[in-house]
């Protein structure tokens, strides 16, 4: 109910040119087979990455009523020798002996450590915040492409992003997935708005805090963005009305530069 009155009520989360009406039936969508889905992995399959996260979520957060003081030294990332012990008991936690802190489980785990302040343990409701997660991604993604393309097509985006059968599935549970269109949705529109006024401190706040925790999770998918940003703020300055042979040019030397 909460997270409709936010859809609902939220100026900045509305979509120009597009009736509210498809966005909360959106996330009604993805929160319904997000529960499905959870519900159904719980009782008929084995042990998956999405209770695994939530298992560790919930360690991690009984670890605040235990010792408080390394809840949150862990929290913002401070893991000497002390936290070892503790850690070496969170499945997911240690992926790579050198990732050094550099992998997307431990982002999951501690959001849904952080949930676990509202949701007394209760994995629906992880569920529907990791739907709400990434339906903020998509309105975010349908904000930044509103003015470029007509409302005809706008509802067709929100039927794709609806009803695609991998995409949906996969952003509306407990996933990395999900953070991944959320971090995607941010960044393009923080990006739109930043090229438009830079001296939006907030907005400013928002794109940096996105780019950081890209650089922690899917950093590869934010160097794939990486020549549409280059060619975007290129336009952008120039003021280029022929964009697509400026997109195409900037891909192929980076495609180029690959290899």
């Amino acid at each position: 109910a909460l997270f409709i009155f936010l859809l609902r009520q939220s100026g900045s989360l509305q979509v120009p040119g597009l009736s509210g009406k498809y966005l909360k039936l959106l996330f009604l969508i993805k929160s319904l087979t997000g529960i499905f889905i959870t519900y159904i992995s719980i009782h008929f399959l084995e042990p998956t990455d999405m209770l695994g996260f939530f298992h560790s979520g919930q360690k991690f957060f009984q670890l605040l009523k235990s010792d408080p003081v390394l809840f949150f030294r862990i929290f913002i990332g401070i893991e000497d020798q002390s936290a070892e012990p503790f850690l070496n008991t969170i499945g997911g936690w240690y992926v790579y002996v050198w990732d050094a802190g550099l992998n997307d489980n431990r982002i999951i785990i501690r959001i849904n450590a952080l949930i676990s302040f509202l949701s007394n343990g209760n994995i629906y409701v992880h569920s529907v915040f990791f739907s709400f997660l990434s339906t903020l991604g998509m309105i975010f993604l349908l904000k930044s492409v509103s003015k470029i393309i007509n409302n005809r097509n706008l509802i067709h985006a929100v039927i794709a992003l609806t009803f695609l059968p991998g995409l949906l599935c996969w952003t509306s549970i407990i996933s990395k997935e999900s953070l991944v269109i959320f971090l995607i949705g941010t960044l393009l529109y923080s990006f739109q708005v930043f090229l438009k006024n830079s001296k939006n401190k907030l907005n400013t706040f928002l794109l940096l805090l996105t780019l950081l925790t890209f650089s922690f999770s899917r950093v590869y998918v934010l160097l794939l963005l990486l020549p549409s940003l280059i060619a975007w703020t290129y336009c952008h300055k120039k003021k280029k009305k022929k964009s697509g042979i400026v997109f195409l040019i900037v891909h192929l030397v980076s495609i180029s530069s690959l290899i």
